[in-house]
């Protein structure tokens, strides 16, 4: 909103002749709207109020209990919500024919809309959240994927076309992952691995949750609805059947398209990193465990627990460095250097902390979980496990 504004201000738009709405053609396009401005949550700064004054019976309800809610799915009730789906009577069912739970047990009289949108009322106000079927739930915490995607459009507004980002959740065996893909302009000379990288940096330093797999396609070739909205679900089942042009898939998993040079060093950066300027990988020694570099921080939940690392005294910081670095690269996405900062690698609370147990194995050493916040680089991490151990020491730089 408030690049539409600075876009058009200066063309003569006034701030004050347009405002927010809500609306889905279930319920002939309009249905609220606010009567002044741009009004933002007090719950959410980043949320503008999308109606108030309602014309019709708008309610907030658990989706699953079908209770009214401080936060859930928006159901609409009014003379303006269509019959239902045509040759579609299963579907139009469940989503025109819906009734709420009252508080002594019985349904409402009346029917309403199932929207599919999530949001809350603050005074009376309709803030909007996201898609109900689009939530993307990691570790037991919501992610919405509006927020995903303008986090990755952020890492490169030149090179990735805006609107055209797509985020969802990709189950796998052990977890739920998260997909993002996105065109970028073409005629454009991008080093794909490079964007891909910056995407799962800027996106993790502003959720806190860090993209599983990064997908580059063409220009003008992400699904969209006739009205330009990104179909998500769809994007996902072309990703599962491997029938989207892809020019860069992190994962590897679905063959690209693209100049010989290109894919030569694309396939390059991932089979050896340091070829390209990254540091090479550690070896591990013998004794040391052994953790498969593909296995997620969530399998450490294993009941085994790792075979205590046996390290003749070795305080030098380079080394330790080195050590550091190695448990890093099995969880962390994109490439990690020694001034990499911890918060930059998106990874959760839980897996900081998994990670911070791996290293006091490895390194025969105790570690606070505050010690991320105070020493917040590999660098300095290293520093201070030498004086823990006792070795010396100088200020990390």
């Amino acid at each position: 909103l408030e690049r539409f504004r600075e876009a058009f201000t200066e063309k003569g738009l006034r701030s004050d002749v347009w405002v927010p709405n809500y609306g889905l053609a279930e319920h002939v396009v309009g249905t609220c709207g606010c009567a002044r401005g741009v009004i933002l949550s007090e719950q959410r700064p980043d949320l503008a109020c999308c109606g108030e004054n309602f014309q019709c019976d708008l309610r907030i309800v658990d989706p699953t209990s079908r209770k009214d809610s401080a936060r859930g799915e928006i159901w609409i009730s009014s003379r303006s919500v269509a019959a239902g789906y045509w040759g579609k009577p299963d579907l139009s069912r469940e989503t025109f024919h819906a009734r709420r739970v009252l508080e002594d047990g019985s349904e409402s009289r009346s029917r309403y809309l199932r929207t599919g949108d999530e949001g809350f009322l603050e005074e009376g106000k309709l803030y909007i959240t996201g898609r109900l079927k689009d939530l993307i739930i990691v570790g037991g915490k919501n992610y919405y994927p509006e927020d995903i995607e303008v986090s990755a459009q952020e890492a490169d507004r030149v090179a990735i076309r805006p609107g055209c980002v797509a985020a969802f959740a990709s189950s796998t065996k052990d977890e739920e992952q998260v997909v993002c893909v996105f065109e970028v302009r073409k005629n454009r000379d991008v080093d794909f691995a490079a964007l891909s990288d910056r995407v799962v940096r800027t996106v993790g330093m502003a959720s806190g949750l860090q993209p599983h797999r990064i997908i580059i396609i063409p220009e003008r070739s992400i699904p969209k609805t006739t009205s330009g909205k990104v179909q998500r679900r769809q994007t996902r089942r072309l990703v599962d059947e491997k029938k989207l042009r892809v020019l860069y898939d992190s994962a590897g998993l679905i063959n690209v398209e693209g100049s010989l040079l290109t894919n030569a060093l694309s396939a390059l950066k991932q089979a050896f990193p340091w070829s390209l300027g990254n540091q090479p990988p550690v070896e591990e020694e013998d004794n040391m465990s052994r953790c498969n570099s593909a296995t997620s921080l969530t399998a450490l939940d294993a009941p085994e627990e790792p075979r205590p690392r046996s390290f003749s005294e070795r305080d030098d910081v380079a080394e330790i460095e080195e050590i550091l670095l190695s448990e890093l690269r099995k969880v962390a996405k994109g490439s990690v250097t020694a001034t990499t900062a911890f918060h930059e690698l998106g990874l959760s609370s839980r897996q900081m902390v998994e990670l911070l147990r791996q290293v006091e194995v490895a390194l025969d050493v105790d570690l606070p979980p505050t010690v991320v916040f105070s020493c917040p680089t590999v660098r300095a991490l290293a520093h201070e496990v030498v004086g823990l151990r006792g070795g010396s020491t100088i200020m990390a730089p």
